[in-house]
Parts: C-alpha cells; structure tokens; sequence
C-alpha cells in the first residue's frame, strides 16, 4: 500500500519568509561590509576584515506586503532594518534601525528574486554612516 500526498497550487510567496529575510539581509550586509572597507584607513588586512564581517549582524523586523502586483506577480514589501556593525574609525558596534523597501519576484519552481531599489539601499545606510562630511572650499 503506497500513500500518496499531493497539492494542488502554487507555494505561497510571502515578505517575512525566512528565505526572504536571509536574502534582503544578505543584500544590505554585502553593503554595510563594502561600507566598512571603503571607510578605514589604507591598507585594510584580512584579520580587519574577517572582524568587521564577524561584528556585523543585519535583522529584519516586521516585514510586511506593501502591494501586490498580480499582473508581474511581484510583491512590494516593508520591512524594519535592524544594522549593527563596528563602527567608523575603529570604534565598537553602533547600531541602526531604518525602514527598507523591496521586492519579492517568483521564479522558476520553488526559486524567488529579491530587488532592494539602489536609492532605497543608500538611504538606508545612509541612516547608518550619518551626512557626508563637508569639506571647506
């Protein structure tokens, strides 16, 4: 006797799937850790940025759906950001929090995209860094 389970339909795309959130994390992590290497002084060694990739942690919170586009089947997502990483010039881990926008795209069988928006990126970790410094003319 051989029981069979079958379903019918498509698995359901969600903002706050796991997978989901490791990605979008995943995504702006990639960038804070860019952040950190581009900021410090020259040169930046492996041990310096083995650190810096070990202190830096990236969460989502409260991730909601925005919009969905049935048409594209793109989800327009919300999410609370959660960034602490060393901070600039060598100081201890500051933390941030800011609102990230992005979106989700089904792909092929189980697959997904995620897009976070450059500008909506930038803002983000501009909330981090703080303004660019001005420098006398």
């Amino acid at each position: 006797m051989f029981l069979l389970l079958g379903a019918c339909g498509e698995p359901r795309l969600e903002c706050g799937t796991a997978e989901i959130q490791d990605t979008v994390s995943s995504i702006v992590r990639d960038q804070v850790l860019r952040i950190i290497s581009d900021s410090a002084p020259l040169p930046t060694d492996a041990r310096r940025n083995a650190m810096a990739s070990k202190a830096t942690k990236v969460t989502l919170r409260n991730a909601r759906l925005i919009e969905w586009d049935k048409s594209r089947g793109q989800l327009a997502c919300s999410a609370s950001i959660v960034i602490a990483a060393p901070g600039t010039g060598g100081g201890w881990s500051v933390e941030t929090t800011a609102e990230l926008r992005y979106r989700v795209t089904r792909g092929d069988q189980e697959a997904f995209f995620v897009r976070v928006p450059y500008p909506d990126l930038m803002a983000v970790l501009a909330t981090r860094t703080g303004p660019a410094p001005s420098h006398p003319q």
